[in-house]
């Protein structure tokens, strides 16, 4: 018996926006608390275009989305202004 096999109300999907880095990230990527895991919906940014939707299982849901650190802050720009200085057009 699957999720949409009751007529019976399942509650909303309640979206959590993750923070995302580096070159070509997408403008979004959200999850949200399923059973047995998180849906993860990824929106590219315009000029890519695309979206994407996948099931992460977690059945403890034991991931904690975490900020990064500074050391890591100072690398992803260092490693975005390199990407911009040597992208070929």
């Amino acid at each position: 018996m699957g999720i949409f096999s009751s007529k019976e109300y399942v509650g909303a999907l309640i979206w959590e926006e993750l923070d995302n880095r580096g070159d070509g990230r997408p403008q979004y990527v959200a999850r949200a608390k399923v059973f047995g895991g998180w849906l993860i919906s990824s929106i590219a940014n315009a000029s890519i275009g695309g979206s994407g939707i996948t099931f992460i299982p977690d059945p403890n849901y034991e991931w904690i989305p975490s900020k990064g650190t500074e050391e890591e802050e100072k690398r992803m720009k260092l490693e975005e202004e390199w990407n911009k200085r040597h992208k070929k057009s």
